[in-house]
């Protein structure tokens, strides 16, 4: 049994409020299809996840006795999941920003390979000429 515990959840209701003001900025506008745009969309859509369902997990959590265990700990799963997506990410961002100042004729990617049968994700790094 969960313990009766109270969540303040006003700093993700800003982050919520800051981020869609930023989503609704990036997808108003007319976007090049380059490769930074879409590292940067994705870096987007994962935190407006990633604050979402801390919401969600919040109220799950703060109302235990109305819901199933197994809702919670998927929604938990979820937003960990989302939260544990932003770094390799943001790597990739600043390293697609970086190389367009540096002209790198070598730019390292993140590869992100996933395999069902198993359900796990492999990070490795791979080498890309221009």
């Amino acid at each position: 049994m969960l313990p009766d515990l109270r969540w303040n959840i006003d700093y993700n209701i800003s982050a919520l409020v800051l981020l869609l003001i930023v989503v609704s900025g990036f997808f108003a506008r007319k976007n090049l299809p380059l490769r930074l745009n879409r590292i940067y969309r994705n870096l987007l859509l994962l935190s407006l996840g990633s604050v979402l369902f801390d919401t969600m997990t919040v109220f799950l959590i703060s109302w235990h006795q109305l819901f199933p265990q197994s809702l919670i700990t998927a929604v938990n799963l979820i937003y960990l999941l989302c939260v544990n997506a932003i770094p390799p990410v943001l790597m990739q961002f600043l390293l697609c920003f970086c190389s367009m100042f540096m002209r790198l004729p070598v730019f390292p990617v993140i590869d992100t390979e996933f395999a069902m049968p198993g359900g796990f994700c492999r990070l490795s790094f791979r080498l890309f000429r221009f």
